[in-house]
């Protein structure tokens, strides 16, 4: 019988709120040893919770998203896969919500309650319309 994973990953999300390092923490307490992460599914997968720490950096030092805040809209667990619908609002550092992102994904856990794959589903253009364009 596959472990109940929807509560690790709504407390995995509440933590997301509680400051940058906390959000980078949930992530290393919550992978599996070389469990696979796609941020976005025309980004390149990564292994392991520190190369998936490295994906948020670069969103924590290119778009200055501090915190997230997440809406779960759905969440359900088939098998060991936890799906999410959700709308993920990116904090600064001054508190302030800057975006919101809908997204849809996917967790697989293993029994011991850790993630192995996990991909979501969503839009960049907003984000990348909010990088800096280099001609400053």
């Amino acid at each position: 019988m596959p472990v109940d994973a929807v509560p690790i990953v709504e407390q995995m999300c509440q933590r997301w709120t509680k400051s940058y390092d906390e959000f980078c923490q949930a992530y290393r307490d919550t992978f599996a040893p070389g469990a696979e992460y796609v941020a976005q599914h025309q980004m390149p997968a990564t292994q392991g919770a520190d190369q998936a720490v490295a994906v948020l950096d670069q969103f924590h030092a290119g778009f200055g998203v501090e915190t997230v805040e997440v809406d779960m809209i759905r969440i359900a667990q088939v098998g060991n896969d936890v799906w999410t619908e959700r709308v993920d609002y990116m904090v600064n550092a001054a508190g302030e919500r800057f975006l919101a992102i809908p997204i849809m994904g996917v967790m697989t856990f293993n029994d011991e309650g850790l993630i192995t794959r996990w991909i979501d589903y969503w839009d960049m253009r907003e984000l990348l319309a909010l990088a800096p364009t280099g001609s400053e």
